[in-house]
């Protein structure tokens, strides 16, 4: 199952889980969740991208900030 290995990816780097947050530009979409106490990862601000095919990736920064960029638009709307 997909959000299990998504899981897997972040607990890999020190997370703790990973919430689905929707699909972006052919991507499924999780923000990964640390515990605050324990997390000083650059990638901590970063959201977890799927592709159709199944590989799982951090955004790159460009990508992050357009996609937090966009859920920003779609609140104020």
């Amino acid at each position: 199952m997909q959000v299990e290995k998504v899981i897997d990816f972040v607990r890999g780097i020190g997370g703790l889980t990973a919430v689905y947050r929707r699909e972006w530009n052919g991507y499924s979409v999780y923000e990964p969740i640390y515990d605050p106490r324990e997390s000083d990862f650059e990638e901590s601000s970063s959201v977890v991208l799927v592709s159709g095919d199944g590989e799982i990736r951090f955004a790159t920064p460009d990508e992050n900030t357009e996609f937090l960029d966009r859920i920003e638009s779609d609140y104020r709307s």
